[in-house]
């Protein structure tokens, strides 16, 4: 499993800078690996998350900061007033649920995930209608597979947050 890393942000009030004008928004539980697939949108403009960090001008107030990419979302809202005495704004980011989809499913495929909570694994689902799932920063999930002239399939799969793709190789019956 990747290490969490922290991503630091400054953000400068546009214009002049004030004394105490300066935020730094630090970005808490993103993989280092994800900042790549990442981005903070701010005022309908978007910065690129980088290994070192990027400057940032606030044009209104007060602002929102939102974490968006693949697999983590997160949001602040700022003002100068919060940004006095150089304070850091924590920006949380949150794993968003996984999202399979099932590559080369045969016609009609059953999928059940056998390990899973609730109303996830109690009951089996056509696999396109397979709700998101829940897993954190990533996690392994069982999963039982059926097709009408096929044979069952049992497969554990590391679920990534947001979007999977699964390969299924069904054999028939």
């Amino acid at each position: 499993m990747a290490m969490l890393a922290s991503v630091r942000w400054l953000a400068a009030a546009v214009g002049p800078p004030e004394p105490d004008s300066t935020c730094e928004v630090l970005v808490e539980g993103l993989p280092g690996p994800a900042r790549a697939h990442h981005r903070l949108e701010l005022s309908g403009g978007y910065v690129r998350l980088g290994n070192d960090g990027t400057r940032i001008r606030i044009g209104v107030e007060p602002i929102v900061v939102r974490l968006k990419g693949p697999r983590y979302t997160g949001e602040i809202r700022m003002t100068a007033a919060e940004c006095a005495g150089d304070r850091v704004v924590v920006l949380h980011a949150r794993p968003l649920p996984a999202v399979i989809v099932f590559v080369a499913a045969a016609p009609e495929t059953i999928v059940q995930c056998t390990d899973c909570a609730g109303d996830l694994g109690a009951r089996p689902w056509l696999a396109e209608d397979l709700p998101p799932i829940p897993v954190g920063h990533g996690r392994d999930h069982r999963f039982e597979i059926r097709a009408p002239g096929y044979r069952t399939l049992r497969r554990k799969v590391w679920l990534m947050p947001g979007p999977n793709r699964v390969e299924l190789a069904l054999e028939h019956v």
